[in-house]
């Protein structure tokens, strides 16, 4: 529009210039194929996607022409079983975080589930003109009975993944696009069409024994996951049992449909299976592998444009037979560890395992179904492990950690609530009583410990944010304990209650909360090469302080044996003994890694002050000395408390412990530093030597 219209008086036609020339000309210098990005990527919705835009295993031959899908089409036993194994690493593939619409949905046969079903008129005339045509109950039982319970199974996982444990967008993807996933249909019915398929399969002579034996493992599999799954989202605890059948059982139908990687696999998969009928095992999911154009057709990777959505995802490469298996073998261990979390609960052997899992996430990924299980497992509608109150964890935790006596919290936090309504009521500005104080401390300890043991269970980046965050709630409990536990000591007998037991309960758990977020850094690659050594050094302290804590426990305890005349006291005395040794050793190891640090790369400057342009500036290192201390406290910002001042003074006393501790490193030779590094990893290997046979005992008793 000409410059000149924006004075145009009231009521005037606006003149409009042609710009067809200068479009034209601008068009001219676009090389031949580029294209000109105009609005967002939600105007793509509808139109068809380039071939060269699709995974590469997923393009089709340009000799094959366009593929045509018709859901009336028979198919023959290898393509059913392929479009089997496609669907399955479609479901491991929205499992691991991709859309419902990039997997689950590009399967055809999904959206036609009703025109698959025998008493369809056009199927009658399809199937009566073509002569040697397979037996349709191929698609309309065995493929049908399949697709069902795989969606029916995504149902179930979906419900649980949308409880709000593990996060949309971040873990999964929880977008239905529209549709969905079978809601209406119960799981008990697709149990019974994989039935009646499985019983149609042992009665048809037609079906060679290697596409027999193949689609009923595959079949089998499907139900005994359906099953595992419909079970644990009901929440019966008498169903665990055969919860933990169906996983066993659906192992062995997995084992069955391994891939043979190499050579020697290869042999060993024939000599179990000659015994027994032949199976093809998992194939690989590209449509290049597609037995035939018709079961290629059955699957549209680009599916999701046709769907409503903010904007179109691109088509993913499928996970491969290997990854689908392996992802498979996960989620039925996944399954067995949710069944003995809810059969054994067990508020140390939870910490343990959920620790365990938290330093491996990186290494090994648990799906979000799984983590989602697990927390759960925990703690569901203010029940632990599905059947015991909130108030059990924490008289479990304190009865395992200290040996606290679970009956003396129950007592203590009864006191006053039998008073008659109406009686004198105290004073508005009165402190608590006893009983007030017990029965609010044991809510938010049981509190705080479900949180702790859940957020062990999120992914790794989460787990460090939320950790930092709760590092404060936990000392205020820890100081809130030791506040408590005087209380406790001065009205109870010596021999009912161990003084500080419960500080001390409580400020292990908070260190073993401060040790998971300082590490946790380190398999986020959050700290620059520099900053090593000083996060070690921290590490060091906080495993220092833990030993100690521990020891502290264990010689109380020991000195009180001959008053404690349970059998949990042992398991408590090993535990903490196998806790210090672990303590020790990774105090050792982090001490050792500084001066391995310092001995390899004794020239390893922090950052220099950034805003200094000479080099020769006397101020320079004291300035470059007060970055890195900023940098430090910058670090561990998530130790201060509400009492900054009190904050401050700890991560000041931490950067003085560090700079002396780093003049004395310095002051080594590096034959000097390397002796000293070795001296405690030896001693580190040592003290694990010594944990490994105390947590075996530990775990006997």
């Amino acid at each position: 529009m000409s410059s000149t219209t924006d004075h145009q008086p009231p009521g005037s036609t606006a003149r409009f210039e042609d710009a067809t020339r200068d479009l034209l000309e601008a068009c001219s210098r676009l090389r031949l194929g580029q294209m000109v990005t105009i609005m967002d990527a939600r105007m793509d919705s509808g139109m068809e996607l380039p071939d060269d835009e699709l995974p590469e295993t997923d393009r089709i031959p340009a000799s094959l022409g366009q593929l045509e899908y018709d859901p009336l089409q028979p198919l023959d036993g290898p393509d059913v079983v392929w479009i089997m194994d496609r669907l399955l690493a479609c479901e491991a593939a929205w499992h691991l975080g991709r859309a419902l619409s990039q997997t689950i949905y590009t399967c055809l046969y999904f959206h036609d589930l009703q025109r698959m079903s025998v008493q369809d008129a056009a199927y009658h005339a399809q199937a009566s003109t073509s002569t040697p045509a397979p037996a349709p109950e191929l698609r309309s039982k065995v493929l049908r009975a399949f697709i069902v319970a795989t969606v029916k199974t995504c149902d179930l996982a979906w419900n649980e993944l949308t409880k709000q444990n593990v996060y949309d967008g971040e873990d999964f993807s929880g977008d239905k696009s529209g549709l969905g996933l079978l809601e209406g249909t119960e799981p008990r019915y697709a149990l019974a069409l994989l039935d009646d398929a499985l019983e149609w399969l042992s009665a048809d002579p037609t079906l060679s024994d290697d596409i027999g034996q193949s689609l009923k493992a595959r079949l089998s599999l499907r139900k005994q996951l359906l099953s595992a799954t419909m079970l644990l989202a009901e929440g019966d605890p008498a169903a665990l049992i055969e919860v933990s059948l169906h996983c066993r059982f659906a192992k062995k139908h997995l084992a069955a449909l391994r891939p043979h990687d190499d050579d020697a696999t290869a042999v060993a998969g024939q000599a179990d299976t000659a015994a027994s009928p032949p199976c093809i095992a998992l194939q690989d999911p590209g449509r290049q592998k597609a037995p035939s154009t018709r079961s290629m057709a059955s699957f549209d990777p680009a599916y999701n444009r046709k769907l409503v959505a903010n904007a179109p995802l691109r088509p993913i490469a499928l996970p491969s037979a290997r990854e689908t298996w392996t992802f498979l073998e996960g989620l039925l261990d996944g399954l067995q560890e949710v069944v003995q979390l809810l059969q054994r609960p067990d508020a140390l052997g939870w910490k343990m395992f959920f620790s365990c899992h938290a330093y491996s996430f990186q290494a090994r990924q648990t799906s979000p179904y799984i983590r989602s299980l697990y927390q759960s497992a925990v703690c569901d509608r203010n029940m632990v492990a599905g059947r015991l109150p909130l108030d059990w964890l924490t008289q479990n935790f304190f009865a395992e950690t200290a040996q606290v006596d679970p009956l003396l919290l129950r007592r203590l936090s009864s006191v006053g609530q039998g008073a008659v309504e109406g009686g004198r009521p105290g004073a508005w500005n009165a402190p608590p009583s006893l009983g007030q104080s017990a029965n609010y401390f044991s809510q938010r300890i049981a509190g705080h410990l479900v949180s702790y043991l859940t957020t062990l269970s999120q992914n790794r980046s989460r787990q460090k944010r939320s950790l930092a965050k709760a590092y404060a709630q936990w000392m205020a409990l820890a100081e809130e304990a030791s506040q408590l536990g005087k209380r406790i000591e001065s009205v109870s007998r010596p021999e009912d209650y161990m003084p500080d037991s419960l500080f001390a309960g409580v400020q292990h758990a908070a260190l073993d909360v401060t040790l998971q977020v300082v590490l946790s850094g380190f398999e986020l690659d959050l700290y620059r090469r520099d900053e090593w050594a000083g996060i070690y050094f921290v590490a060091s302290r906080i495993c220092s302080e833990q030993a100690l804590v521990c020891e502290g426990i264990r010689t109380g305890l020991l000195d009180r044996r001959a008053t404690l005349h349970n059998a949990q006291a042992a398991t408590t005395i090993h535990y903490l003994a196998s806790q210090e040794e672990m303590a020790r050793a990774l105090e050792a190891a982090a001490v050792g890694t500084v001066l391995l640090l310092h001995a390899l790369e004794p020239n390893l400057q922090p950052r220099p002050w950034p805003l200094s342009t000479r080099t020769d500036d006397p101020a320079l290192a004291k300035r470059t000395a007060a970055l890195a201390k900023a940098t430090f406290a910058a670090r561990l910002k998530w130790l201060e408390l509400p009492s900054a001042r009190q904050s401050r003074q700890s991560i000041d006393d931490l950067w003085d412990e560090l700079s002396a501790f780093q003049a004395g490193v310095r002051s080594l030779s590096a034959h000097d530093c390397l002796a000293e590094a070795e001296a405690n990893w030896r001693r580190a290997v040592d003290e694990l030597q010594l944990w490994f046979p105390v947590l075996v005992q530990a775990a006997a008793a």
